[in-house]
């Protein structure tokens, strides 16, 4: 997505938001076996639902969060004001959103081996 940003062609964009979307989706799908292997299998069920409201949860406050981070207001912001934006904000929060896929995975890596010895 950055070199997408970067380069600043239409179909980049597309086929980055379709990466980042694609790695979300992946993500949430290998955390559902992960959250049922936490703990006792048989509450697994209710630690897969309580990812899925956090993940909504999530999806209700991100774009306030995003927005805000990028144009420091929760207010209606202009279509003049969407075109004049810097760039490199954009290219500063996909930076800041694979930091975050790298600790995630990261934390998915290291602490399989925990759930191995637990069982």
């Amino acid at each position: 997505m950055i070199v997408a940003v970067e380069v600043n062609v239409y179909i980049g964009m597309l086929l980055g938001l379709f990466t980042v979307a694609l790695g979300f989706s992946l993500q949430q799908t290998a955390a559902n076996p992960f959250a049922v292997l936490l703990g006792d299998p048989k509450t697994g069920a209710s630690r897969v639902n309580l990812g899925g409201g956090i993940n909504s949860f999530g999806t209700t406050i991100g774009p306030l969060v995003i927005g805000f981070a990028l144009f420091g207001t929760f207010e209606k912001i202009s279509d003049s004001e969407i075109a004049n934006l810097p760039l490199d904000k954009v290219v500063f929060l996909y930076i800041g959103v694979g930091l975050l896929f790298l600790l995630a995975a990261s934390l998915f890596y290291f602490s399989k081996g925990a759930c191995r010895n637990k069982q």
